[in-house]
């Protein structure tokens, strides 16, 4: 049991982070309401990170943990493991919060009964702001757990959560290189009698540092397509719509893929993923279908799935390029109407 039911650990895991780690702890210092604790994980940098961590350790409330290499995943689970205190606020070592970020996601998740909170974010990149509304997104469907499947729009500086709900649902999987997060608030949030927030206050900026997860591309690829597969059944409704979800998520993370590649200036990678994804997200939805429960069923369903995929994918593609077949549809409609 914790020694302080109301107390709060902030869970930060560390690589490489000496020239980012310091405005980070600033920000955790400058909250309204005080934290209890900062776990920090160095997940066996190579730079000046744990020298500039341990010139901050006398003066903040820091426990700090050395590991060898294991991935971001296995870093927070460690400091999952060490915290004390029954709230947890995850913060990545390049991101910081604003100052009553603390004082208003505590008190919406005491409030309102809820497991996890998480609210909008700034995306800084090149020191220019742009508003991530998280919270558009959780309201945009009756059941926010669907819309966080297919679009996965919670931020991890952003959220609190209970800690004794992050370890039951068996923290992060280390075995996934990118995507740890959002495959974990799936797994924490499917129970559908207890509730989660997104509320609209701007309380954190997410900071794009080059060499960031985002900058493993084809590698976020693998991993989102792999959750996508892990947590479909556990979306609500039929197995129609359980595989129109799935494909719908496959599409986005394409999506992103593809301007990720045209922003990074891989031209030919972002040709690649355009051309590559109907065919991929066509064979995903039959192996998706063909693992659904009643065997005797499973088969003629994916089939007729995938009649209706290659149907509405082929009349999506048409109709990016309509100036170029409505003459042609003009044509043949003149030569029945004569």
């Amino acid at each position: 049991m914790n020694s302080n039911p109301s107390g709060i650990s902030v869970v930060i895991p560390a690589y490489n982070v000496a020239t980012t780690i310091g405005p980070a702890l600033d920000s955790v210092v400058s909250q309204t309401r005080p934290v209890n604790e900062i776990v920090i994980v160095d997940d066996g940098s190579t730079d000046d990170t744990v020298s500039v961590i341990q010139s901050l350790q006398a003066s903040l409330p820091i426990v700090l943990i050395q590991q060898a290499n294991q991935g971001a995943g296995a870093a927070r689970n460690r400091a999952l493991s060490a915290a004390r205190f029954s709230y947890v606020a995850f913060l990545d070592a390049d991101d910081e919060w604003l100052p009553e970020h603390i004082e208003r996601s505590v008190a919406a998740l005491e409030s309102g009964g809820h497991m996890l909170v998480a609210h909008n974010e700034w995306i800084v990149d090149n020191g220019r702001e742009q508003l991530n509304d998280c919270a558009r997104r959780f309201n945009e469907d009756r059941d926010p757990y669907i819309t966080l499947y297919r679009k996965g729009y919670i931020s991890t500086s952003t959220v609190v959560a209970r800690r004794q709900d992050i370890l039951a649902s068996g923290g992060f999987d280390e075995s996934l290189r990118n995507a740890q997060d959002f495959d974990l608030w799936l797994s924490v949030l499917r129970d559908r009698s207890k509730s989660f927030l997104v509320f609209d206050d701007v309380l954190a900026r997410y900071h794009i540092v080059a060499g960031s997860i985002m900058s493993h591309v084809d590698r976020r690829v693998r991993c989102c397509r792999q959750i996508a597969l892990r947590h479909i059944g556990h979306l609500p409704g039929s197995r129609f719509r359980q595989l129109a979800e799935f494909a719908l998520r496959e599409i986005i993370v394409y999506r992103e893929a593809f301007n990720a590649h045209r922003k990074n200036g891989a031209r030919g990678q972002a040709l690649l993923t355009a051309l590559v994804c109907p065919f991929t997200v066509a064979a995903d939805i039959l192996s998706a279908a063909l693992s659904m429960p009643d065997a005797t069923r499973r088969r003629a369903f994916a089939i007729r799935f995938l009649w209706v995929w290659v149907l509405a994918g082929t009349l999506a593609y048409l109709y990016q390029f309509k100036h170029l077949t409505r003459p042609i549809w003009n044509l043949l409609t003149g030569l029945v109407q004569s």
